[in-house]
């Protein structure tokens, strides 16, 4: 089958960031009113707080961050540290959990809250991860994602997520939630790229080995085809490079060695897969590269201590406990 995209020029991080998935996701407007304030716990959520209209401060403590908001501005949480947002500094903060179970509105999923002075209206929420382990550049990204109000579309996206929300509560139709989980999906992108666009390049790290030509179009070619047989040879003749130099270049900028690299994403698409598809292990395997079950089933285990069986029911035992 011809590939309309094969000649497009590799693009590295949209072919990583192609697999972000989030298994659900939580909006919540929040329309408050000077003094405010509300903390949030740390949790394995990456959180949002997208600033409509007015302004606010954000406080990370553990990553000594503080940055002011204004209308329009987006800030996320990767890695779901605990945050404080408030009007002001010295503004008195309730848990949220705790402003939410009593002062949130169901019929607008809306919450209201604070005093008599400035407003400052919010769209707040998590991702919640199908699985981190597919994506390797999360662990690179910082504490906070501060994008700026000025010329970012992921307002836009927000302001259409919000629309769903108002229709879901109206009329009930099914297919909403899917909706806003995709639209999730884009705003995470969209807070990523913009992250890498503005980040200054360093001598090693995911910045450095996505805008590197040779790197980057090398991890373009494994994310886009896992399943292809590529050897360290083949990859450095993709890219124009002699084997030991690209060896030696892709090691430096990303810390390991090509084809340790291309295994871990291999493992990564496999828990994905036998977490949430119905495909058998051994076509599991020929997806992600390997010519036996066996083989696959070693390298599995290896990886994650458990074989591919023993992982997809440990995984189906998990979503019952969660479930009841």
């Amino acid at each position: 089958m011809l590939r309309l995209n094969s000649d497009i020029e590799a693009d590295p991080l949209g072919d990583i960031l192609s697999d972000v998935r989030f298994r659900s996701t939580i909006f919540c407007r929040s329309e408050m009113r000077a003094p405010w304030g509300f903390s949030v716990q740390g949790r394995e959520v990456a959180t949002f707080h997208f600033v409509e209209c007015g302004a606010c401060r954000l406080e990370v403590p553990e990553a000594a961050v503080k940055l002011q908001l204004d209308h329009g501005d987006f800030v996320i949480l990767p890695h779901g540290h605990a945050h404080v947002v408030r009007d002001g500094p010295g503004s008195e903060v309730t848990r949220l959990d705790n402003l939410v179970s009593d002062y949130f509105d169901a019929a607008s999923g809306t919450l209201r809250f604070g005093g008599n002075g400035e407003p400052t209206s919010l769209i707040c929420g998590g991702f919640f991860f199908e699985d981190r382990e597919a994506l390797p550049f999360l662990a690179a990204l910082p504490p906070v994602l501060h994008i700026s109000g000025r010329g970012n579309r992921i307002g836009d996206w927000l302001k259409i997520a919000q629309e769903l929300m108002s229709s879901d509560v109206a009329s009930g139709r099914v297919g909403e939630n899917t909706m806003l989980t995709r639209i999730s999906d884009l705003i995470f992108i969209e807070a990523v790229r913009s992250h890498f666009i503005d980040a200054e390049g360093t001598a090693r790290g995911w910045f450095a080995a996505l805008t590197d030509r040779h790197v980057g179009r090398a991890i373009s070619l494994m994310h886009r085809d896992l399943s292809h047989s590529w050897t360290v040879k083949s990859l450095a003749a993709a890219v124009g490079m002699s084997r030991t130099a690209f060896a030696l270049r892709f090691s430096l900028l990303l810390g390991e060695a090509p084809i340790r690299y291309l295994a871990s994403r291999r493992i990564a698409r496999a828990s994905a897969l036998l977490d949430h598809s119905d495909l058998s292990i051994a076509k599991v395997a020929g997806e992600v590269g390997y010519e036996s079950e066996v083989a696959f089933s070693k390298a599995f285990k290896r990886h994650v201590g458990l074989t591919p069986a023993d992982y997809r029911q440990a995984r189906k035992a998990r979503r019952v406990r969660c479930i009841r």
